[in-house]
């Protein structure tokens, strides 16, 4: 399983423990029917549980979103400048491109994106 069904798994899991937790508050609170003490104690344990374990996927899971943006940034950039240059609009590319490396000199990071690492 990966990480991202791991946590959406998690995620799944802590709102049926919440709903069962609701629902045995609900049967006491309007029936008056009270439910053995051991099973809340268990799904309240359980709801820590999963909400420590969420807790502690959620930077990764961060993580993963942000490089999936990434490169879904960048392929998209390489499929659109690949459509102009199909349709012979060189021009626009070296445009965007002049344009963007202005923004990076306008921004104080011309330097860092032009360093060697």
């Amino acid at each position: 399983m990966t990480t991202i069904a791991r946590y959406n798994a998690l995620r799944r899991e802590l709102l049926q423990v919440e709903l069962d937790l609701a629902a045995s508050k609900r049967a006491y609170l309007s029936d008056g029917i009270n439910g053995p003490r051991g099973v809340r104690a268990v799904l309240e344990e359980r709801r820590a549980a999963l909400r420590l374990e969420i807790h502690d996927l959620r930077e990764v899971v961060e993580e993963l979103r942000e490089a999936a943006f990434k490169a879904k940034k960048h392929q998209f950039l390489l499929a659109l400048i690949a459509g102009c240059e199909r349709i012979g609009r060189h021009d626009l590319v070296r445009t965007a491109s002049a344009e963007a490396s202005e923004w990076l000199r306008d921004q104080g990071m011309a330097q860092a994106y032009s360093a060697k690492v």
